[in-house]
């Protein structure tokens, strides 16, 4: 921390590192302000140092209104500390600034100049865009609309109001038209466009099975019977199914992602429901699973994956399920029930994940489904050379 810039420097170890403690840029009476990595990490730091590129949060947005320091993040300013940075009303009502500052044993004599305003940001990208909907997209909106109107600027040579330009990525684009307009009130223009094939439209390739292995999705539609009775049964044919394999092929790495199987739920209602299903139906009929063909597993752990947890109990259970076989659950859609006997001793420290998925009904969310589609980019070797199973 250095106190008379009032600045958090983040420094790199190495001596040798010009971003270090040793080695800085020097000279010119902004060398010590320079000193450091190019990184900010506090808000008030931020405001008196506009970066090049500003990474956030849409509920930041919400502090607009009540912090005036914000407006040097569209370039509205006509001051600046050579101390401290661009000056606001609101900065320069602290009593730490002032018109002029007497030099001190760690920085030079400074004053307040003026300046000429800065261009305001010329590129927004919004992540995740589908999860801003309903009534945080209806919130959101309003500030998008403050946002837009901050960042518009006049062009002296065409003499045309410049807008910044949106770039989102979304996990589905239905309802994209409705949904940019009503946050952005802007037309939409998905890119790249689509390919002349569909094997190929840029978003997705279609690759044969037979070299790279994919994912089988199976649907069950079981009509006069209870959604939580099929469960029971998909539950206890597809692991005692694994099982069976896991035995015959003397419980190797091909087999050993199947012996996990995911569950997804769309509430923790059901999730609630099916986990005291599962640690009494199916490990009931898990124990004498050998009778119709399969093979037994006897008090298959289960656990849940929810945010009735807390980060310091998910971190392990995370850790638990890259490296042994398990079943794991989340809010919308995530349970797991399995059980680790053997896959420490069997694969060390060998990262494996779930080869099989199971939805309860039909994921709500749009990144439910992205979920439930997505194939995990960190997996071991094994798992990603094996298909995978959705049901």
């Amino acid at each position: 921390m250095h106190k008379a810039y009032r600045r958090t420097l983040v420094l790199c170890p190495d001596v040798s590192c010009p971003f270090g403690t040793v080695l800085f840029a020097d000279g010119g009476p902004d060398a010590e302000e320079c000193r450091g990595l190019p990184v900010l990490v506090v808000d008030e730091e931020i405001y008196r140092h506009p970066p090049s590129l500003l990474i956030g949060t849409v509920d930041k947005l919400a502090q607009l209104p009540w912090q005036g320091e914000t407006t040097t993040l569209f370039g509205r300013v006509s001051r600046r500390c050579e101390r401290h940075g661009f000056v606001t009303d609101d900065l320069a009502a602290k009593d730490w600034e002032r018109e002029r500052h007497q030099p001190t044993p760690d920085a030079p004599a400074a004053r307040i100049v003026g300046v000429s305003m800065l261009r305001p940001p010329d590129l927004i990208i919004q992540d995740e865009l589908h999860p801003i909907s309903g009534p945080l997209g209806s919130l959101v909106g309003l500030y998008e609309g403050a946002v837009d109107r901050l960042a518009t600027w006049r062009d002296p040579q065409t003499a045309r109001n410049v807008r910044p330009k949106v770039i989102a990525s979304t996990a589905t684009v239905r309802r994209a038209n409705q949904q940019i307009g009503s946050l952005f009130n802007r037309s939409t223009e998905v890119f790249p466009q689509p390919g002349l094939s569909a094997d190929d439209n840029f978003f997705a390739r279609q690759r044969e099975t037979a070299t790279t292995p994919g994912r089988r999705y199976v649907g069950i539609c079981a009509h006069g019977a209870r959604i939580k009775s099929t469960l029971i049964r998909v539950y206890v044919s597809v692991l005692g199914a694994a099982q069976k394999l896991h035995i015959r092929y003397g419980r190797n790495r091909v087999t050993d992602p199947y012996m996990t199987l995911v569950g997804y739920f769309n509430s923790l209602r059901d999730l609630g429901g099916m986990r005291r299903l599962a640690e009494d139906d199916v490990s009931t009929r898990l124990a004498r699973a050998d009778e119709r063909g399969l093979a037994k597993r006897f008090e298959p752990e289960i656990r849940e994956l929810t945010s009735r947890l807390s980060s310091e109990q998910i971190r392990p259970l995370l850790d638990l399920l890259a490296g042994a076989e398990e079943i794991s659950g989340r809010d919308t859609g995530r349970r797991v029930e399995d059980e680790l006997q053997d896959r420490l001793d069997n694969w060390d420290q060998q990262r494996s994940t779930p080869g099989r998925r199971l939805a309860y009904s039909q994921p709500l969310q749009a990144d439910d489904i992205a979920g439930l589609l997505h194939r995990p980019a960190e997996r071991s070797l094994a798992a990603n050379d094996l298909p995978d199973l959705a049901a």
